[in-house]
């Protein structure tokens, strides 16, 4: 698998699916980072983007699948992103 660029820092809603990459900051709304803390998603975590439309689908560490609307994929900053994995 090869990466993109490790420095590159993207939003979420800029991955594409089959990528892989490591969240780096969560929203900056609070009760938004709460919230993705109370089900697993918190900086450092790696991710796979699953699905894009209509909503983003990631995986995390290879288990656990979750639903994230537009307005916190726009706020989710990601880190060390590959390209999608091969079929």
């Amino acid at each position: 698998m090869e990466t993109n660029s490790k420095d590159q820092i993207k939003r979420l809603d800029e991955l594409k699916k089959g990528q892989i990459g490591i969240i780096s900051k969560l929203s900056p709304n609070i009760r938004t980072t709460i919230r993705l803390w109370s089900m697993g998603i918190k900086s450092g975590s790696q991710i796979e983007v699953m699905q894009t439309f209509p909503s983003y689908i990631i995986r995390i560490k290879d288990f656990y699948d979750f639903a994230v609307g537009r307005d916190i994929s726009t706020s989710m900053l990601i880190y060390n992103i590959q390209k999608p994995k091969s079929s």
